[in-house]
């Protein structure tokens, strides 16, 4: 038998085998829809009704500020239906701005909500502004409130009444609003779609 080769004999040795392996997981996240639906719309606030919710959301600020600490009963009172129309309207604007009421119950009437809202609003400012100023410039009232801490020079009596201005002011913000909530209510109900008009001829 006859050699192959002249050279060197190499061995190698064989190892333990290696493997590799790879897995890759693969997953559907389905969308609630609600975060696709929501659309940006600053634009809102350019309009009348916009721009209203912004003058009524300032005004209650500075009576809010004017009015604070709320020291007697009637105060309270206006500062109650203060903070509870400025955190409904504030709530009112953000839905507004990202088309919230559009997206979550696209078949509730907001409008009317709103327009009975906008009402109800206007006249409980009114009317607890008013008791708030009167109330106010009572002698005794007036006097408590003037030197309530004279040594300090504290008198409450210039901004309590200059808070119940400003409530009345936002009153009347809130009736324009209701007048124009009013005039877009009744424009849409007596607008009649095209579809139910196609189907009363059939």
């Amino acid at each position: 038998m006859s050699a192959i080769g002249d050279g060197p004999v190499t061995y190698v040795e064989r190892g333990a085998p290696h493997y590799t392996a790879s897995m890759s997981i693969r997953g559907k996240v389905q969308s609630t829809g609600v975060g696709e639906e929501l659309i940006f719309n600053p634009t809102y606030f350019t309009t009348i009704s916009g721009l209203l919710k912004l003058i009524q959301l300032i005004l209650a600020i500075i009576a809010l500020s004017c009015i604070s600490p709320p020291l007697t009963w009637f105060s309270r009172l206006f500062t109650f239906f203060l903070a509870i129309t400025f955190a409904l309207t504030l709530l009112l604007c953000f839905a507004y701005l990202v088309t919230l009421q559009k997206v979550l119950f696209p078949r509730f009437n907001w409008l009317l909500t709103e327009f009975i809202y906008t009402g109800c609003s206007a006249a409980a400012l009114f009317i607890t502004a008013i008791i708030h100023i009167v109330y106010t410039c009572r002698s005794d009232y007036r006097t408590s409130l003037t030197y309530f801490n004279s040594y300090l020079g504290t008198s409450y009596f210039g901004t309590y009444v200059t808070a119940g201005v400003f409530g009345i002011l936002n009153s009347f913000a809130y009736a324009a609003g209701t007048y124009f909530l009013f005039n877009e209510w009744q424009h849409s109900t007596n607008t009649v779609s095209p579809i139910s008009t196609n189907n009363n001829f059939r």
